[in-house]
């Protein structure tokens, strides 16, 4: 696949302007065990979808105190 897109693009870079063609590049699908793993979980999309919660974090400790100072 790289080779063939090296290839279009050099003859396009040189000028060419031959009309569109469809390469079909043949592959042989190798399954391995990791196709046993379980799917992702379905992501609804659309308007009906409900936007991420933000992000939380607890608020900052308050500083210390003394009870010199308030006095």
């Amino acid at each position: 696949m790289g080779r063939t897109a090296a290839e279009l693009l050099v003859e396009r870079i040189a000028g060419s302007d031959r009309d569109p063609v469809v390469h079909v590049v043949p592959v042989d699908p190798v399954l391995r065990r990791s196709h046993l793993a379980a799917p992702a979980p379905a992501r609804v999309t659309g308007p009906a979808a409900a936007p991420p919660a933000p992000a939380t974090s607890p608020p900052p400790p308050a500083p210390p105190t003394r009870e010199r100072d308030h006095q």
